[in-house]
């Protein structure tokens, strides 16, 4: 017979399995840390950068009081009074240790052709290792702009927009999975369709707030349109922050890109083919279908970032009729951006795979490590609990300071990795954004980050806008953000009672008491 002492136990079992597991995890709760992800993993140190102040709950994606929470058109981006204190302080503190390069933003000349070329002021050589403007296709090796061999990252820029609507129910029904440069204005105007990306498990990336010449912007506005375009993200898909971007026109410096990196902990994605697609109907569909069918039937030791938009109709036709058929045509790999960062050496050696649970790693005395990856920045402070990038590295001892700093003078240029360059690129015309949509009523949804499916393996989705280049960076898993109000319940493989385990518990408790 059960006695009371033996049904407290029964009970006792049962409800720490319930505390430990809550059945709504599902719905709020992200793997941490694994490769082949479009967002940080949730102890990266930028979800400080955007995390509430308060509990109060987050108002509904394309709601009148969603909107006025950022920047309407018009309002100057570098106005320091209205940028965020911990964006403010972040990059203060990253100047201070010398972590941002001295560069006086260019001047936009627009040449006979309508093409906006960035100057610099004298002595400031855009392919010098100093400046390496991406202009001019000069990349460090931070930058992500050729894929691996026989790989290709599927990326789309300019969204959300009208090709959009064309666009996403094709990767939808073919299981393409793709990065979304997505331009923050245009997820204000174009909410649903923005969910509709998420939803559908896209890579969600930054295309800036209004699409400027980035070299040619202060440092202020430098933080306000990728910090904007970061806090949209961050509030309207369950605290993710995204950890790619594109800069419009493909135009970053070290200025730009130490703000990116040291400040927000972005890598950005460029590209090394441009379809034109942008100055359709200058170009037509059958000279892009052309171009594609040349470079996709070529070499395949270099693997593809090709730039593409999803702007109108047109644009995302070019891509359903010609990217995707030479794709499948000639057997290359289509991955998203994230997708193939995470396959590109960047393996975790405390997961089983790239889908499977993690053992954190904590204490990391330098951060993130030497592989690509964006360093943990010296103004960071407390403890730095991350997820170990690399496939050789053991569990390091706990540590309660951050990284020391570099031995830098401030005020110096950014210390910074050795710069390649490559013959000038396309110069992309300025997008039109989007023009506002009548938003339904959206709830957060329970979309993840996760490799897709398809007949090619996971498809990657795309971005585009710009001028061509890549950088090479590995993606971690961002978890349900606990100052968004809903629950947060880490599951990284330890620590968690599995209900499967404390059903098996109770059965076992149950059927020793009744055969006592």
């Amino acid at each position: 017979m059960l006695s009371v002492s033996s049904f407290f136990v029964v009970v006792s079992a049962f409800a720490a399995s319930v505390s430990a597991h809550p059945t709504s995890e599902h719905n709020h709760v992200e793997r941490g840390g694994l490769p082949g992800e479009w967002f940080h993993a949730r102890e990266h140190f930028s979800h400080s950068l955007f995390r509430r102040q308060d509990d109060k709950p987050l108002p509904v994606v394309g709601s009148a009081e969603w909107k006025a929470k950022y920047p309407p058109p018009g309002q100057p981006l570098g106005d320091e009074t209205k940028i965020p204190k911990p964006w403010l302080d972040a990059y203060k503190a990253a100047v201070a240790n010398g972590l941002i390069a001295q560069i006086p933003p260019t001047t936009i000349i627009r040449d006979q052709d309508y093409n906006s070329n960035p100057v610099y002021a004298k002595g400031f050589d855009p392919s010098s290792d100093a400046v390496c403007s991406t202009y001019v296709q000069c990349y460090k090796p931070t930058d992500l702009h050729e894929a691996p061999a026989g790989m290709i990252g599927i990326s789309f820029d300019d969204g959300p927009a009208e090709g959009s609507k064309t666009l996403y129910p094709f990767l939808a029904k073919n299981h393409i999975k793709a990065t979304h440069f997505l331009i923050g204005g245009n997820i204000v105007n174009e909410p649903d369709l923005f969910m509709q990306a998420f939803k559908m498990n896209g890579d969600l990336a930054v295309h800036t707030w209004t699409h400027p010449m980035m070299t040619a912007q202060s440092d202020l506005a430098v933080l306000g349109e990728l910090g904007w375009t970061m806090q949209i993200i961050h509030d309207s898909t369950g605290g993710r922050v995204p950890r790619y971007w594109r800069p419009a026109y493909g135009d970053m410096d070290q200025r730009v890109r130490s703000i990116a990196e040291n400040v927000f902990g972005l890598t950005a994605v460029l590209w090394n083919k441009d379809t034109n697609d942008w100055a359709m109907p200058s170009i037509t569909a059958a000279e892009i279908s052309k171009e594609l069918d040349t470079w996709l039937s070529g070499d395949k030791s270099t693997g593809l970032y090709v730039l593409e938009h999803e702007l109108s109709e047109d644009t995302a036709n070019i891509f359903i009729n010609s990217t995707w058929e030479g794709v499948k045509k000639y057997n290359w790999k289509a991955l998203s951006v994230a997708q193939i960062a995470g396959k590109n050496g960047f393996n975790y050696a405390n997961a089983k795979d790239n889908i499977g649970e993690v053992t954190p790693v904590t204490g990391i005395e330098t951060g993130f490590t030497s592989t690509g990856t964006v360093p943990l920045p010296t103004w960071y402070s407390g403890t730095a609990s991350i997820y170990l990038t690399t496939t050789t590295a053991t569990q390091a001892p706990a540590t309660d300071s951050a990284p020391s700093a570099p031995t830098t003078t401030p005020g110096a240029p950014a210390p910074s990795s050795p710069a390649t360059t490559s013959p000038a690129p396309n110069q992309p015309q300025q997008p039109t954004t989007s023009q506002p949509s009548t938003p339904g009523s959206t709830d957060l949804p329970n979309a993840g980050g996760g490799a897709g499916t398809g007949s090619n393996g996971g498809n990657g989705n795309s971005g585009s806008g710009g001028n061509s280049q890549t950088p090479s960076n590995p993606s971690g898993n961002g978890q349900q953000d606990n100052s968004s109000g809903s629950t947060e319940n880490k599951d990284n493989g330890a620590g968690v009672l599995r209900p499967q385990f404390a059903m098996t518990a109770v059965v076992a408790v149950l059927a020793l008491a009744f055969f006592a």
